[in-house]
């Protein structure tokens, strides 16, 4: 590779408006966590000179920053599924499930909203893009993830790059860190299964009094989650299908079902990972009657994004879909300083 495929994305990846000017804020350039140096690195450059050839601009319909020029699609993949084959935030809320420690604050403020102002009424929920990353976790047993988990590691299998061609390199670099997950997984199933008391009936956290039907949507991303993330030769996908026991849809069937068919979906940490953003924001919205959709802050947004959202953007994405947009405040400061989290919907929801 070499930095004749970069890309220039002279109109907005979000919006697709050409009107852009230099930004309020810019992406990250003062430190480049691994994803940057492995981007870097396959066009044989370093970091610092990869910073210095992208740069930042603001579109002016939607607020969201983005980089030009960048790596191109088939480019990042390749380098996401040599280097980072497992999305590690989501395996990593599911591990701490399973071992009863206290969820991640920000999963209890979307908890204390879900249970205030849906109750009883949430009959269906869709989790999109990352089983492991938003709601799914809140409602389910963790006796029920351990039997999942435990069917997973029983079939032991291997990376097999099912549908892809991958190279010795990329499936060697997959087989040490799956090796080092499968090494936890059976710790903790022996810790797990001779200390009863992490195994009771209660959920990870306050519940409603009813756990919804549960759905999933794969959403194709340039960290290739839920189609090439992959924990003991499994997807992310069978791994949550046989702990969580939800339902695999594809966009094709969500858009068969019926307006407003969802109570309520989530978009944890998805949005400014997928290519096609807004037709989400649209797609989603018809099927649901809420629609949660929570990120990190500018102030985290490092140079692996192709692009950003500023604090302005979900609202002005919400007016050109046409729905109204809350913002739900968290209680801990450091966390707002990081993290976003909107409601979208046809109506007002809030008081």
């Amino acid at each position: 590779m070499d930095f004749t495929q970069m890309l220039e994305q002279k109109r907005c990846p979000i919006c697709a408006s050409g009107h852009r000017s230099r930004p309020r804020v810019s992406m990250r350039h003062d430190e480049f966590p691994e994803y940057v140096t492995v981007l870097a690195a396959g066009m044989g450059l370093s970091a610092v000179d990869f910073a210095e050839r992208v740069k930042s601009f603001e579109c002016n319909e939607c607020g969201c920053v983005y980089l030009d020029p960048y790596v191109s699609l088939g480019n990042r993949n390749e380098m996401f599924l040599r280097n980072s084959p497992l999305h590690q935030t989501g395996l990593d809320r599911f591990f701490k499930s399973i071992t009863g420690q206290s969820p991640p604050l920000d999963c209890v403020r979307v908890s204390e909203f879900v249970e205030g102002h849906l109750g009883d009424d949430l009959g269906r929920y869709l989790e999109v893009g990352c089983p492991f990353n938003g709601l799914a976790l809140h409602w389910i047993r963790r006796d029920k993830l351990i039997e999942g988990l435990s069917e997973c590691v029983a079939s032991r299998e291997l990376y097999r790059g099912r549908g892809r061609r991958i190279s010795l390199q990329n499936r060697a670099n997959y087989v040490q860190i799956s090796s080092q997950y499968l090494a936890r997984f059976i710790l903790w199933i022996h810790l797990l299964r001779h200390k009863k008391s992490l195994c009771g009936d209660a959920p990870l956290g306050r519940r409603v009094s009813s756990q919804p039907e549960i759905f999933f949507l794969p959403e194709f991303s340039t960290s290739q989650w839920s189609y090439e993330c992959k924990a003991l030769g499994r997807s992310c996908v069978e791994l949550g299908r046989s702990s969580i026991g939800y339902k695999v849809i594809s966009t094709g069937i969500l858009e068969d079902l019926e307006d407003d068919f969802f109570d309520l979906a989530g978009l944890f940490n998805v949005l400014d990972h997928s290519d096609r953003p807004l037709e989400l924001i649209r797609q989603v919205s018809r099927k649901s009657k809420i629609v949660l959709i929570s990120g990190h802050r500018m102030v985290d947004a490092h140079l692996q994004h192709r692009f950003a959202i500023q604090d302005d953007t979900i609202p002005r994405l919400a007016k050109m879909c046409g729905l109204e947009c809350q913002e739900i405040d968290f209680p801990d400061v450091e966390l707002k300083r990081r993290w976003f989290l909107f409601a979208l919907s046809k109506e007002r929801i809030l008081g």
